[in-house]
This record gives structure tokens, sequence and C-alpha cells, in this order.
């Protein structure tokens, strides 16, 4: 038995100190949210503003952008996870947002970054282009930006045991400042309040050798994970994110997670190509370079199957759950992403693999249990 997320333990870490890549600025913040909030108040995004998203995007964030005032628009992905370079080039002069997102999910390099070049003159000059990395391993000194209104944001606790996130950016960006630091401050509390909580059951779930207690501390740990999850963004101002959590995301060791990430793939792989051929599930497309930076196996399902196999699974104790199944996207299909990272061993993945072999088995003789 496993980890669901990954524990603030030290193998996460070195001694060593990261760098940012050359002409590559980063602020820090609480989270995601919190950083575009910044960024808008800084370029003057105003109420009313429209802001273009992908289907397969969080829901609640999307109400967060429209409680801020800003118009959503959300630009179609298929059921690969894709969009069609030709039908957002339609879209976009049509709309001319004030902000295109670009989101690369599951840690997958969108392949609509092949047409950058091309997109960035396809917004108005003064438009902000974002890309989202919330589930990506971003590795500092390679993230590169095209001009002074690309931006980068990821988010730390979707990949590694820390919470907040950074903005990347070819300009520096103003620091928020002391009052507004001050004013955020009960959000920023409460935010790392169910961090902590959450962390301290993922402890106890990792160091238990009962797997009944595992799993408890697991279904615990996710509860204060989505309690957490309920205050992320609901501050009106961005929030900087905590300096100590700052400091430890300069020592992660970036290289061996994605060195494990595309070990545990290739354990992952065989079973997952059995499952696949049931026409049941299918992978997103994605290329053998986006396996380092994967936040989870990702494993898209049929809706006539969707429910009993992720039931299946969390009886069993592997705790997942639908990712963004409030998205317009998980309508049509969902999507796990199967556990990854260095808190995991070969037995772990081994666990999960039987547990997927036994489905399979199941689906052939028609019996579910």
């Amino acid at each position: 038995m496993f980890v669901i997320q990954p524990p603030l333990i030290m193998r996460y870490f070195s001694s060593s100190h990261s760098r940012n890549g050359d002409e590559v600025f980063r602020r820090f913040y609480l989270s995601w949210e919190d950083a575009l909030w910044h960024l808008s108040s800084i370029y003057d995004i105003k109420p009313g503003a429209t802001i273009m998203v992908p289907e397969f995007f969080c829901g609640n964030v999307i109400e967060h952008m429209q409680e801020h005032g800003l118009k959503v628009i959300m630009y179609p992905v298929d059921q690969f996870l894709t969009t069609s370079y030709p039908i957002l080039t339609i879209t976009l002069q049509k709309i001319k947002p004030d902000i295109l997102i670009i989101f690369h999910p599951v840690g997958i390099t969108n392949k609509l970054m092949e047409h950058q070049n091309k997109l960035i003159t396809l917004i108005p000059k003064n438009s902000l282009f974002i890309e989202d990395c919330v589930h990506k391993v971003v590795d500092h000194q390679s993230v590169k930006l095209l001009h002074n209104r690309h931006f980068l944001i990821d988010s730390l606790r979707k990949v590694v045991p820390i919470h907040g996130s950074f903005l990347y950016s070819k300009v520096r960006i103003p620091k928020i400042g002391l009052v507004q630091s001050i004013s955020t401050s009960p959000y920023r509390l409460g935010m790392m309040f169910w961090w902590f909580a959450m962390q301290v059951n993922l402890l106890l779930a990792y160091i238990s050798k009962n797997p009944h207690r595992r799993t408890e501390y697991n279904l615990i740990a996710e509860r204060k994970m989505l309690r957490g999850y309920e205050l992320i963004g609901k501050s009106h101002l961005g929030s900087p994110g905590p300096i100590i959590t700052n400091k430890l995301a300069e020592h992660l060791v970036t290289k061996n997670i994605m060195v494990c990430k595309v070990q545990q793939f290739n354990l992952y792989k065989p079973i997952v190509q059995l499952l696949t051929r049931t026409r049941l599930f299918w992978l997103p497309t994605m290329k053998k370079s986006d396996r380092k930076n994967l936040r989870g196996f990702p494993l898209i399902i049929h809706l006539s199957v969707a429910d009993t196999f992720l039931q299946y699974l969390r009886n069993k104790g592997v705790i997942i759950r639908f990712e963004l199944n409030d998205s317009l996207w998980s309508r049509r299909q969902k999507i796990v992403y199967l556990p990854m990272g260095i808190h995991l061993n070969n037995e772990d993945i081994a666990y999960i693999v039987s547990v997927l072999s036994h489905f399979l088995s199941n689906i052939q003789d028609k019996r579910i249990n």
C-alpha cells in the first residue's frame, strides 16, 4: 500500500540550490489563482475583460474568474486532450481575448505550443499569454518565454510536497505590497492549516506498516486536501506564498523526480496497453519527452465503465479521483491520474498494476466486483 499524494519527506529535497534559466524572473504565490489575480492587477485587467480557457479546466477556477469580473470563453478540447490549431485561430480572431490560457494537461506539453509564435500574433498586443503548468514538473532552468507578456504559472502542491506557485516572466514582476500581504494573511493561514493537516496524515500513511491504517490516513488526507481546495482563490487579492515553502522549493530534486516519472511510466505501460485494447480506456496524445513531466499516469475512461472502475480501485486502497471532474470536457469522458512520484517504490506501482490487472480480468469475464 502507498501514499496518495507526495508527503513532506527529505527524498524530495537536496542541499543544492536551484537557479532560474537565463533572462527569466519568478515570483512565489500561495496558488495559481493568486498569481493570476496579482498579474491581472499589475497589467490593469479590468472587470469585463475576456479570458479564454480550454474545456478541460477547473470549474472552481472558472467560477472565481467570473467572480473577479472576467468573461470566460472556453475553446474545444478533444477526447485526447488536444485542441485543433485552425479552430482555435478562428476563435481567437473573433474573440480577441485579454488573456489566453494554454493548459498543459497532466504535464503533457500542449501541442498548441508548436504554434506559439503564431498564436501570440493572433491575440491583441496588450493581451496576456499564460502557460498553465499546474500539472507539470517544471525545470526552472528550461523555462523559455517569448516576450514580456508571456508568462508561465505552476502549482507545486500537485507534483511535490510544497504548497505554492511560481510565476515565471521575462520582466521583473513587482512584489505584493506589505498592506496586501497582511490583509491576505487570514486566507493564507487557512490554506496552510489544511495543507499541514493533509501532510500530517500523508506522513502517518507513509510510515504506517498496517495497510488498513494507511488507507484510513490516505482518506483523511484526501478530505483535508479537498477542504484546502475549497479555499484556493477565494481571496479577491493575490496572496504571496509562505517564505518557508519558497525556500524549500529552491532545493527540490527536480531532475530526480523526472527520472522517477519516466521509470514509473514504463512500469505502468504494459497493463495500460492491455486496458486500451478494450476500447473503454485510452491515453492522451503525448510525446516520449512528456513522460518526465507528468503529474501522474493519465488514463482516460469511457463513461460506461468510469464509475465502476474508480470505485473498484478505491475499494482496493488506490485512493484516486476523477480529475477536473467539474470541467465541460469531463461530461463526455473521465480521466484519472495513476500515482507517480519518488515517494512511491516499485512495490507500490506493482500493487496498483495488479489491481488494474484484476479489473481487466473482470471486464473480460464480464464480472466486476
